[in-house]
């Protein structure tokens, strides 16, 4: 197993430990028409927000193909929490390109580093 299949698998394995109380968590959210804030707060502690910044910046530096099978199993056991974690890694991965290819972003996910933050979009109707 290469170093890309050795961590893809590490965050496999958590996301499958974490599984039954993101779909409890989950079906109680959905039940009660509120946004999954549980299983966010889940994934903050075991630091999937930080899981597709390079390394050099302080992440886990897992690509964007390996993040996206990420995403696929967390919505196996909580669709609206793969959603929700997906909005985030979208806005992260234009910089992280723009960090990779241009120079620039680093400020920006260096301060999602640093302050554990949550990105959020309202879906370009700023």
């Amino acid at each position: 197993m290469n170093t890309h299949e050795n961590k893809l698998k590490k965050w496999l394995d958590v996301i499958d430990q974490l599984g039954d109380q993101l779909t409890k968590n989950g079906i109680a959210h959905d039940q009660a028409d509120t946004f999954v804030a549980d299983n966010y707060g889940l994934l903050k502690k075991h630091g999937f927000l930080m899981v597709m910044i390079p390394n050099s910046l302080k992440g886990y530096g897992v690509s964007f193909t390996n993040m996206c099978a990420i995403l696929v199993r967390i919505a196996h056991y909580c669709s609206f929490t793969a959603l929700a974690l997906s909005m985030h890694q979208h806005l992260l991965a234009a910089n992280i390109w723009k960090y990779k290819q241009e120079g620039t972003g680093e400020e920006f996910v260096k301060g999602v580093v640093d302050n554990k933050l949550m990105l959020v979009s309202t879906g370009a109707h700023d």
